[in-house]
């Protein structure tokens, strides 16, 4: 686990030696910074329009039960953001590259990303130095974890909860320290959410911190039958908090079409009702 709190003596000498300037100053940096991109998402355009776009520095959790679609969810913002030539870096600790690289060639789609040839679980020291590599190297802009728990040793955690709310800190200074936006998938409280009335913050496993340390989080759902299986390929997208916008409610509908999943509008619908129309939906 990182250190916390570490007051040794170049954090202390640098506390002697920043400079304090009045907000104006600040504002005359800021005039002269680069303009923010705004990294945008065609699929989900109600979710693009209620957050504004996801922006350099932000944390987004994604959480939801298992098998509900946070992945397909974060594979399908993969495809939109590579065919806006933006740069991203996958963690799959979950799925084995074999198993989630194919997914993507299904689709017909000529994307280039970037996965780790190996992978470290349990270290969050580990991946912040992957990343900032990442970030030197390539370029890397958007980065995908799936999922939280495996970027630390549950056995040598003393405190679950605090333990786990600063690795997530962790990550939230990764994202503003390097101008990167990191998607975090983290599972719920429970395998299975009942109903969309159960979707919300508290869903979200372990520590009450991840939603609190992130900027924006999005709850997947998709309803489950008695004998667990999933009952539809239509899942709901809650955006459960959006710091930027305030947004805490928008409900999106998606369904499963060409391997990823797209907002289920009226010709989305006809096409999934009609198959051979299928093709003609981007």
């Amino acid at each position: 686990m990182p250190r916390y709190n570490t007051a040794d003596e170049t954090i202390l000498r640098d506390a002697q030696e920043v400079r304090i300037i009045s907000n104006f100053e600040w504002l005359k940096k800021i005039e002269e910074m680069p303009p923010i991109e705004i990294i945008r998402t065609r699929t989900f355009p109600t979710l693009d329009k209620c957050i504004e776009g996801f922006t350099p520095g932000e944390l987004v959790v994604v959480t939801g039960a298992t098998g509900c679609g946070k992945t397909l969810f974060s594979q399908t913002l993969t495809r939109d953001f590579c065919e806006a030539g933006v740069n991203n870096l996958w963690f799959t600790f979950e799925v084995p590259p074999r198993f989630f690289l194919p997914k993507f060639a299904r689709s017909g789609a000529d994307l280039q990303f970037y996965l780790p040839e190996h992978l470290t679980p349990y270290s969050i020291d580990w991946l912040c130095n992957v990343v900032k590599r990442g970030k030197d190297e390539l370029g890397i802009q958007v980065v995908f974890i799936d999922h939280l728990h495996y970027i630390f040793d549950v056995s040598r955690l003393v405190n679950a909860s605090l333990d786990i709310g600063m690795v997530v800190r962790t990550l939230k200074r990764l994202c503003v320290d390097n101008e990167i936006i990191i998607f975090l998938c983290a599972h719920t409280t429970k395998s299975r959410v009942e109903s969309s009335d159960d979707i919300g913050l508290h869903r979200i496993r372990d520590s009450s911190l991840v939603a609190q340390e992130a900027d924006t989080v999005v709850f997947v759902h998709r309803s489950v039958s008695d004998n667990g299986l999933s009952s539809t390929l239509n899942s709901l997208i809650k955006v459960c908090k959006a710091r930027r916008t305030g947004d805490m409610g928008t409900v999106i509908e998606t369904v499963k079409l060409n391997a990823y999943l797209a907002e289920l509008f009226r010709e989305v619908l006809t096409a999934y009702e009609n198959p051979t129309k299928s093709k003609e939906i981007g």
